[in-house]
């Protein structure tokens, strides 16, 4: 069904606007798609590319149905400390070890070659089903070997992969499973979190992991203002911070996600992040320059009082 401000679809359950569509089909960021749209808007053929690229062959696949065959993907790939993945987390202030912890992998040349072992070891059509090869009957993630998951109850339910080499353009930097319904990373840990904690909410996956390995609570959300509600529900009752970008994609994002948290009556705040950084740049900036106003905590469960005295009003 097509509304004046948005689309949903009965068959999968997928809703969103102009730019969670652009998300779904190039397989991009919320950041990626705006400044896609954007620059489509003003050479006037945002149109052209969406009628052409949308050509769905069958419903969104629930990630729940491939629960152990994801978590045998990731079993494939070595300890994120010392590989190639850790040297670029590194380089944005991310602990290999903290990204380890919380499920991130990195697939070496070996893992690629188990991964696709795996695949030929399942019946035929699983791995299609499953969203693990692309229409060339590769593995969808090879070139994206930075592996972000998201967790339910422990176990894989969804992958995203960022590529890690230079030059790579915006829109190329990111891949996810083909036909599979993205979930929000960190569910684990905001199930875990008491109703007093403050939930951080990053609009990628990079963003949530600079966080969530500090030790915050934090859901990654990619699409950033795409949830469904019943992700939303998991908020009703908590404080909510966005930790949007500071330019006008994170200005936009946070909007969108104040109307969609209205109904459920949570008013969340926004980090003050100074224009055009991120939250990943900015945690690294403020870890090697200050450490006394650094927001990471340096354990426990606690948070530090800097985080919290700049936090804007709703």
């Amino acid at each position: 069904m097509v509304y004046p401000d948005s689309v949903h679809c009965f068959a999968c359950g997928f809703h969103g606007d102009a730019f969670a569509v652009w998300q779904q089909v190039r397989g991009c960021d919320f950041r990626t798609a705006w400044d896609a749209l954007f620059f489509e808007a003003q050479r006037g053929g945002a149109y052209v590319g969406v009628v052409e690229s949308v050509k769905l062959r069958r419903p969104m696949r629930n990630g729940l149905d491939f629960v152990p065959l994801y978590d045998e993907v990731l079993a494939c790939c070595p300890s994120l400390p010392g590989t190639a993945g850790a040297t670029y987390l590194t380089s944005r202030g991310i602990d290999p070890a903290a990204a380890h912890r919380l499920g991130v992998r990195w697939l070496s040349n070996a893992a690629l070659g188990r991964v696709q072992a795996l695949m030929e070891t399942l019946p035929k059509g699983a791995a299609v089903d499953a969203g693990l090869v692309d229409a060339r009957g590769l593995f969808t993630l090879r070139c994206h070997r930075l592996l972000f998951p998201a967790r339910r109850d422990g176990h894989t339910v969804w992958l995203q992969g960022r590529s890690t080499r230079h030059g790579v353009a915006k829109e190329g930097r990111w891949r996810s499973l083909s036909g599979i319904r993205p979930w929000p990373l960190g569910l684990d840990q905001l199930g875990q979190a008491g109703l007093d904690e403050m939930v951080l909410v990053a609009e990628g996956s990079t963003d949530w992991l600079a966080l969530a390995s500090r030790g915050w609570t934090t859901i990654g959300v990619p699409g950033a203002q795409a949830i469904a509600n019943m992700w939303l529900r998991l908020l009703t009752g908590r404080r909510v911070v966005l930790a949007h970008d500071g330019d006008g994609a994170g200005d936009l994002g946070a909007q969108l996600w104040r109307e969609r948290l209205r109904p459920f009556r949570v008013v969340p705040q926004r980090l003050p992040l100074p224009p055009d950084v991120d939250v990943c740049d900015y945690l690294r900036a403020a870890q090697s320059h200050d450490p006394v106003r650094a927001v990471a905590h340096t354990g426990g469960p606690a948070r530090s009082v800097p985080l919290r005295q700049r936090i804007w009003p709703p």
